[in-house]
């Protein structure tokens, strides 16, 4: 269905130490586009907006996928991932990507060499009867 793979970097921050988990998903959709609007002011803006479809049923994924919100109570986590659009430090990454983030290779750096972006919105639709998916929107 779907060809397309995407590494997404999961913001964690456990006892006062940053990290990031590193997921790679097969059989998505990435899609891009750039919104142009004209401000009040009369000047044009440019952003760039990715969408990212998962599709549940038939992607290969690293385990089950649970709501960023519950994620954040369930201990321990094994077997599952989430995306979570509320930390701005969630990234999408569209290929597999084999970086690793740390002091010496930092987020910015990850976003500047790849094609990328910080995930805003996640919609859960496996409760939905047909077309199971997972939908992310990154900027």
């Amino acid at each position: 269905m779907f060809t397309d793979t995407v590494t997404f970097y999961q913001y964690q921050k456990v006892d006062g130490v940053e990290s990031w988990k590193r997921i790679v998903i097969k059989g998505c959709q990435w899609s891009s586009e750039v919104i142009k609007q004209i401000s009040s002011d009369g000047k044009l803006t440019a952003e760039k907006a990715v969408n990212i479809t998962i599709p549940t049923q038939t992607a290969v994924m690293p385990g089950k996928y649970m709501d960023y919100r519950l994620y954040a109570t369930q201990k321990p986590t094994d077997g599952f991932f989430t995306i979570n659009p509320t930390t701005n430090k969630d990234v999408a990454v569209l290929g597999e990507c084999e970086a690793e983030i740390s002091k010496d290779y930092t987020l910015s750096q990850l976003i500047r060499e790849h094609i990328a972006a910080t995930v805003s919105a996640v919609t859960d639709n496996t409760g939905r009867a047909r077309l199971k998916n997972i939908k992310v929107v990154a900027r």
